[in-house]
């Protein structure tokens, strides 16, 4: 077991996100502005702080970040060069001492104005004992975060069947509001409403009235019967599965964890394919598979050529460019796979 560990400055810091939230298409007079209502905003909110409010609940209150919200701006231990600050910037934090605030400061990261709370900073060698309380602490923040999200999904669902005329947006509306999600089939096509459910406050009672909770709407892309993928979602074999056994008279599931969320959905619809479309988008489909089938046989060629040459001690596998900055070795890495080189045929 390791009883060491070296570690780079670092600094432990709350972050409250001030930026406004933009298109992504905003032109450049628009991104001044911007700019100053980022700033004119975080500044109210370091007003709101030297008055004596709590840095976390503002955080949860004004942070433009939907983890910021949720976490109350926690960032954790952070190395330099990782929040997007200028030099001056960064060395106002790394000096500052544990409670005081630094900012407004404008970071690249974060587009806009942020302020930030400091928990101090440290570097060194960093033993066991010195960390072990912090580590059982993330450990058990963690833990108890799935389990009251959970709890939380539960509350959702119990929710929804309570309100079966209700839709997802009228139980939970604003942050919580959900967004229909679509899939889609060669064969036969379903819609649902999926419930993203993250780490919150679970509301004892499961009635059909608005419930608050830390949720996000989503809209998923079509999927088919057999992928596993949700748009939106991420990779859940057991969310694609219970979405396609759903049915009018049994229409919710859940709630399913995908990466620490948990996951309600409803049967919206479900419809059969027009096979007049189908017959048009046949060329398309042939010309996928043929690339499909085109990109198999080439991977299945260079992987058999790099394992040839890694056999014949051909291959240098350059180590200092896999290092991490803040690891003492580099990440394990074997070219083409590890596999044996296949036999050519005869």
């Amino acid at each position: 077991d390791e009883k060491a560990a070296e570690q780079p400055d670092t600094t432990k810091a709350d972050g409250d996100n001030a930026n406004p939230k933009t298109d992504g298409k905003t032109a450049d007079k628009s991104k001044d502005k911007d700019d100053a209502a980022s700033r004119k905003r975080a500044e109210a909110i370091a007003t709101r702080i030297a008055k004596g409010e709590a840095f976390v609940k503002v955080a949860r209150e004004t942070s433009e970040d939907q983890d910021g919200r949720a976490s109350g701006g926690e960032l954790g231990w952070r190395r330099k060069g990782t929040l997007g600050l200028s030099d001056a910037d960064e060395a106002k934090l790394f000096a500052a001492k544990p409670g005081d605030v630094v900012g407004p400061v404008k970071s690249s990261q974060a587009q806009g104005w942020v302020l930030l709370l400091s928990s101090g900073s440290r570097a060194g060698t960093l033993t066991f004992d010195k960390v072990q309380g912090e580590l059982a602490e993330e450990q058990l923040k963690q833990e108890k975060a799935v389990a009251i999200a959970k709890r939380h999904a539960e509350t959702a669902l119990a929710a929804s069947k309570a309100a079966p005329d209700k839709t997802f947006k009228d139980l939970f509306p604003g942050e919580a509001a959900l967004a229909a999600a679509k899939t889609d089939k060669t064969d036969k096509t379903d819609k649902v409403e999926p419930k993203t459910v993250k780490a919150g406050k679970p509301d004892p009672k499961a009635a059909a009235t608005p419930v608050a909770v830390d949720a996000r709407a989503e809209e998923t892309g079509l999927f088919s019967r057999r992928g596993t993928i949700i748009e939106q979602l991420g990779d859940s074999p057991e969310l694609a599965k219970s979405a396609w056994s759903l049915t009018a008279a049994a229409p919710l599931a859940g709630p399913v964890e995908i990466a620490g969320s948990y996951v309600v959905v409803r049967l919206k619809e479900r419809k059969d394919p027009d096979p007049a479309e189908l017959e048009k988008k046949k060329a398309e489909l042939q010309r996928d598979a043929e690339l499909a089938k085109w990109n198999e046989v080439f991977t299945s060629w260079v992987k058999h050529r790099c394992l040839e040459a890694k056999s014949a001690g051909k291959l240098t596998v350059n180590k200092a460019l896999l290092k991490y900055e803040d690891s003492q070795e580099p990440p394990a890495y074997e070219p083409c796979g590890g596999d044996v080189v296949p036999r050519r045929p005869s």
